[in-house]
C-alpha cells in the first residue's frame, strides 16, 4: 500500500488483509479527524513506523484539545 493509503488502514486491514464496515469506519474515523485538524494522520512518521503500529495495533490519533468534541 502507498503511504497515502496506509495512514488510513484499520489495523486487521494490514495484518489480516481484513476489509469490513468497521475497518471502513476507521478510515472515515482518520479523515474526519484530518477535516478537523488540517493535518495528515502520522505525517511525522516514516511508513515503516506506520507500518509498525498497525501491526501493533497501537497507532492512534490524538484529537487537540483546540477543537471542541
Amino acid at each position: 500500500l502507498p503511504l497515502s493509503t496506509l495512514v488510513y488502514s484499520a489495523p486487521e486491514v494490514v495484518s489480516e488483509g481484513r476489509v469490513s464496515k468497521a475497518s471502513d469506519v476507521w478510515s472515515f474515523g482518520l479523515l474526519m479527524w484530518q477535516m478537523a485538524t488540517g493535518e495528515v494522520p502520522h505525517a511525522e512518521l516514516h511508513w515503516g513506523q506506520v507500518l509498525a503500529g498497525l501491526l501493533s495495533a497501537n497507532l492512534t490519533v490524538e484529537w487537540p484539545d483546540s477543537i471542541p468534541s
